[in-house]
């Protein structure tokens, strides 16, 4: 399993007239953390596209709020991939207030797959992936 962090404080972007982080916000801040973990084990999606023909696509997410994130307020995204079958990974994630240590103020299970650029069929993630996320197969 490959777990990654990436911090992101909330700027009024962000925020609602409340000043409390609208909820379609929280999918943006997930989708950070997922492209720079890919990018903190050596791969830039863009490059993918171009070199190896694939790309990674939202299947399902769901999201389980808890506690709402606040305008300023320090957040930190954990991005852990859990399984991956064939063409799909698995991605668990979770925002806390401040670090880890923190309140947990937001859950989510992730399901990515892996898809042929020209097609846009499913298609087989890349060994190389794999091994650098350092994932186990899902069985059945």
């Amino acid at each position: 399993m490959s777990k990654f962090s990436w911090p992101i404080r909330v700027y009024h972007e962000d925020v609602d007239i409340m000043k409390i982080v609208y909820y379609a916000n929280y999918l943006r801040f997930y989708e950070r953390a997922r492209t720079e973990h890919l990018r903190a084990v050596g791969f830039d999606q863009s490059d993918l596209m171009k070199n190896s023909g694939v790309m990674f696509v939202v299947k399902t997410v769901m999201l389980d709020y808890q506690q709402p994130a606040r305008l300023n307020n320090m957040l930190l995204v954990t991005s852990e991939t859990t399984s991956f079958r064939r063409s799909s990974f698995l991605f668990e994630q979770k925002i806390y207030r401040d670090n880890e240590q923190g309140i947990c103020l937001n859950k989510a299970t992730v399901t990515i797959v892996c898809v042929d650029t020209v097609s846009l069929k499913p298609c087989p993630i890349p060994e190389v992936i794999l091994q650098k996320l350092n994932v186990e197969e899902e069985k059945f």
